[in-house]
């Protein structure tokens, strides 16, 4: 009986054509009930959060600079992975969608929201060594640089899609602009 090590070809070669059969009890993750109850409570954590930070909106009621749903929707893609970023997108267009913007602009937000999590989840894992991101100096100037830099995503975004919507004023621009980085990064 011969070992199959990966990446070897040769062995690969040698065993038989038909591909392995799934046994029944396999399931898909994406269909996995507890991951998706566990994706669900995600963007029920996320819309919690965001409506509670919210409450803390003072010159536009979509900017605030108290957003912790930042940190909820970051430390869900640490822990669960990058494919949970569909409970963040639903999460984030329900916040925004139940208070003042239109399905457009919501939708453009939540995009933004999304990218940012995703953005400093992934260089926090490229860079930044993931989940003990917090166990070396160099570690957390990498990470303190990727949410610099994922926060922007978030308020460009966001600021252009109030912009289309006619919620935010050009007068207002770089106030809101800089409120909405400044609540995000707070909340990494």
């Amino acid at each position: 009986m011969a070992t199959l090590k990966l990446g070897d070809a040769s062995a690969a070669s040698a065993g038989s054509s038909v591909p392995p059969s799934r046994s029944p009890d396999t399931r898909c993750p994406e269909t996995n009930p507890k991951r998706l109850a566990l994706i669900a409570g995600v963007a029920i954590a996320y819309f919690a959060a965001g409506k509670a930070g919210l409450y803390f909106a003072s010159f536009s009621a979509s900017s605030t600079a108290v957003w912790p749903a930042t940190g909820v929707a970051f430390a869900a893609l640490l822990l669960i992975g990058l494919q949970a970023w569909p409970a963040i997108l639903v999460g984030a267009f329900f916040v925004n969608l139940t208070t003042a913007g239109t399905v457009i602009s919501s939708l453009g937000i939540a995009t933004g929201n999304t990218l940012e999590v995703v953005v400093a989840a992934y260089l926090t894992q490229r860079y930044a060594n993931g989940r003990k991101v917090f166990e070396s100096s160099q570690d957390l100037f990498r990470f303190v640089g990727a949410a610099l830099f994922a926060a922007a995503i978030s308020a460009t975004a966001g600021l252009r899609s109030l912009a289309y919507g006619g919620v935010a004023s050009h007068a207002e621009f770089s106030r809101i602009w800089q409120t909405w980085w400044v609540g995000d990064i707070g909340a990494f």
